[in-house]
């Protein structure tokens, strides 16, 4: 039976205190000279095998430019997240109907709009397709489901409390 068992010696408790001290205080982002100013991403893409399609992606997003894929899902995504929140107040305004009343009652008002968010998702989704055949099929960004209003609009009742 080991006596000391559970016990933490004082130079653990120093070491872990300095150790906490040092992330607490940036840690690794703080070291300086030549040995640090690499890139802590570029080994693990190497690792899995996707060096190539990295270095791609990382000289795009060091240059500010975004691969189409990437503007038009940030595009859909505002725009979702903009309908979303209308949907809700809408909602909450008709004094929080059943979901199927509210979806029959609400078609006119949302119908155009998540028809030309479908229309933009499919956009974006055959550009991911695009942009990922030019980086060694790694798409930049996910495929955007498609929008269907009675889908979309329990998706976004069922973010309201």
């Amino acid at each position: 039976n080991d006596s000391k068992a559970g016990v933490v010696e004082a130079t653990a408790n120093v070491a872990e205190a300095k150790m906490q001290r040092w992330l607490k205080d940036g840690g690794a982002e703080n070291l300086t000279g030549p040995a640090y100013k690499h890139d802590r991403h570029k080994d693990a893409a190497t690792a899995l095998g996707v060096g190539d399609t990295y270095r791609s992606i990382k000289i795009l997003a060091d240059n500010n430019i975004r691969p189409l894929s990437v503007e038009r899902w940030m595009e859909v995504d505002k725009l979702w997240r903009e309908l979303k929140m209308e949907i809700q107040q809408d909602w909450m305004e008709r004094g929080r109907p059943p979901l199927g009343a509210y979806v029959l009652n609400a078609e006119n008002k949302f119908r155009a709009r998540i028809d030309d968010l479908d229309r933009k998702a499919k956009a974006t989704n055959s550009a991911a397709i695009s942009d990922g055949l030019k980086f060694g099929g790694s798409s930049p960004v996910k495929h955007v489901a498609p929008f269907k209003l009675e889908t979309r609009i329990r998706e976004a009742l069922l973010e309201v409390n």
